[in-house]
């Protein structure tokens, strides 16, 4: 044995040849991820827009005059306030949508797997090795179940034979 253990061959058996493993589901998770994001967004962007909106009128209600400072200021603080925010907004919008894909794959990839392993099954009859999903997956229970499953199976064939 070359000092290589059964983990680090499946580690090694996992690399991401594809992006997106099952598109639709995964297309479909980031686009939820996405009009969550773009639904926070706007609701704070117009939060914001109605607060120095009611600054203005507060300093209008006053009878302020048009070029007073206090008009000048609230412009300046939402402006400032706005730059920030589309800043900040870009940010987190752009880290939502690396951590949407991230997750996508530590679901995607499990079934991904269970459904190459049980086409495997169902074109030779048999799994040539045990499900293994990455350590970093979702549902590591799962492989240990359908592999329980496939070897009841395996003992009901030989059994019945």
């Amino acid at each position: 044995m070359n000092g290589e253990t059964s983990a680090d061959a499946a580690s090694k058996q996992y690399k991401r040849t594809q992006f997106l493993v099952l598109p639709g589901f995964q297309l479909r998770f980031m686009l939820y991820i996405i009009g969550f994001a773009l639904f926070g967004i706007v609701v704070l962007y117009a939060s914001n827009h109605i607060y120095f909106n009611r600054l203005i009128a507060e300093g209008q209600q006053l009878g302020l005059a048009p070029d007073h400072i206090y008009f000048e200021f609230v412009n300046q603080q939402r402006e400032l306030l706005n730059t920030t925010f589309m800043m900040v907004a870009a940010v987190v919008f752009g880290a939502l949508i690396v951590m949407g894909l991230v997750l996508s794959h530590k679901i995607a990839g499990p079934i991904y797997r269970i459904q190459l392993h049980l086409q495997e099954i169902r074109e030779t009859g048999e799994a040539s090795r045990p499900l293994a999903f990455r350590d970093s997956d979702f549902f590591p229970e799962v492989a240990d179940l359908v592999d329980e499953l496939v070897e009841r199976a395996r003992k009901a064939r030989e059994s019945g034979d």
